[in-house]
Parts: C-alpha cells; sequence; structure tokens
C-alpha cells in the first residue's frame, strides 16, 4: 500500500478513530497467523469494543490509553499506553521494580506499513512522552512465539527481562530505560 511514509505523527485516538483503527488491529491478527499459526494473537476485536476502549483515554495513562499513528493523516498504527501494569506482570522481574514506568500494550502498524520506521517512530515518541512524565522506565511483554517483534524490540535497545506463562501463552518481557 505505501511505498514509503511521510510525517508521522502519534496523537491520542478518539471514538470516531474505532473503525480505522479495528480494521488495522484485525490486519494485523490475519497477517500474523498467515505467518506463525493460529495462536493467541489471532483474536480480533469488533468496532464497539475498540470504540468503548478508546473512550477511556486519559492523558496521564492511569488507565489504558490508545495513541493513534498517522501518515499524513492516515492512520498507519496504534499502541495502548498506561501507568498501570497488569497483574500478571511480575514485579520481582524488573530491573527496579517498585519504580513507576509507562506500560505498552497493543502495538500494532498496519501489514502495508511495516518496515517502514512506524513500530520504531510509535516506540521513540513513547519514550519522549515518558520523559516528558518524568518516567524513566518503558515495560512491555511480547509472545514467545513471534521471533520478529522480540528481534524488533531488542534492536531498539529493550533488554529481555524473562519469560512468563500467563494463560497458557508464554510471554517475554523487556524493558527499557529512558532519560
Amino acid at each position: 500500500m505505501w511505498q514509503y511514509l511521510q510525517v508521522l505523527s502519534l496523537r491520542p485516538a478518539k471514538a470516531t478513530d474505532a473503525e480505522s483503527v479495528t480494521e488495522i488491529r484485525n490486519a494485523v491478527a490475519v497477517d500474523l497467523t498467515s505467518r506463525l499459526g493460529q495462536g493467541y494473537w489471532s483474536k480480533t476485536i469488533k468496532v464497539r469494543k475498540m470504540r468503548d476502549k478508546l473512550s477511556q483515554w486519559t492523558a496521564d495513562l492511569s488507565k489504558p490509553s490508545y495513541f493513534v499513528a498517522e501518515s499524513e493523516g492516515e492512520p498507519v498504527g496504534l499502541v495502548a499506553l498506561s501507568r498501570r501494569a497488569p497483574n500478571f506482570w511480575r514485579k520481582s522481574i524488573w530491573k527496579e521494580p517498585l519504580a513507576e514506568a509507562v506500560c505498552v500494550f497493543d502495538l500494532n502498524v498496519a501489514p502495508g506499513a511495516q518496515r517502514l520506521g512506524v513500530g520504531t517512530f510509535i516506540m521513540q515518541s513513547i519514550e519522549e512522552q515518558a520523559k516528558d512524565l518524568g518516567i524513566r522506565w518503558i515495560r512491555l511483554d511480547c509472545f514467545e512465539e513471534n521471533p520478529v517483534s522480540q528481534a524488533f524490540y531488542r534492536k531498539l535497545g529493550y533488554e529481555d527481562r524473562g519469560r512468563i506463562i500467563v494463560g497458557g501463552v508464554p510471554l517475554l518481557m523487556f524493558e527499557h530505560e529512558g532519560g
């Protein structure tokens, strides 16, 4: 779809983005399933449920809040951020377990926009946002069965902090110390 991307921006998602970001998220699920086989990543979402998720946005990230990556006004990715870690993330896994962190969830880049710098742009924007909030750590999990995601996070300087299994799904935990 895109030969190259220009003018990337990351902005808070709005309920009116529900249809386009649902399309991106579901396309990513189909793409991952075609490459990795059936798995937890194969789950799709309905527009109504996505609209509910998008309506919970908070500037202070006290709840999971979605952001949309755009190229020239067209949505090409999304990500959810929160200051609250899920209960299944064991604190002992982190370098500074009690330190506050920005937690990254649900990073999706439209299949046609992958490998064009969108994911890197999103993660760099998250690092800047964390710095602006005075938060040193960025934390996330990644499907163990997705070597592309693992390589992506490692390339960006995220350190592997261990493996956990949640509902039978093996996850690798990653952490990055910002400025």
